[in-house]
């Protein structure tokens, strides 16, 4: 899956709202609220979640490989991948998130990589 950070994510633009991501993908398999207040789009293999006001926060994404740019960069090697190449990524909660590459995964739980807005990355610094 590529990944633009902070600009797209396959064809979803991280600038869209709920409308336009039904018109883009359809109807989601179900939706929800989560801890944190966000709304929950399930597709199955992506989850979308939205803030309030209906912009989108963030995308997980079941991606056994992530494109970021030029490169192309397998799960099981993302954690040294990130730490290799930004400066700035920190640890939340048992995740790894980089601010350079906007995406935050735990390394324990396999497949799974989110896909930060920059609003959404706003919320993991706060955390």
């Amino acid at each position: 899956m590529r990944i633009e950070p902070f600009t797209k994510l396959g064809d979803v633009s991280l600038g869209a709202n709920r409308d336009e991501l039904c018109a883009l993908i359809g109807t989601p398999l179900s939706t929800g609220k989560n801890r944190v207040g966000l709304e929950e789009f399930d597709y199955g293999d992506r989850v979308f979640r939205f803030e309030s006001n209906g912009l989108l926060s963030e995308i997980t994404i079941e991606a056994k490989q992530i494109t970021l740019g030029r490169v192309s960069v397998p799960f099981n090697h993302l954690a040294d991948y990130i730490a290799a190449n930004d400066s700035h990524s920190f640890e939340r909660y048992g995740f790894v998130v980089s601010p350079a590459y906007g995406i935050a995964f735990d390394p324990e739980h396999r497949h799974w990589v989110t896909v930060l807005t920059k609003r959404g990355l706003g919320n993991w610094t706060k955390l």
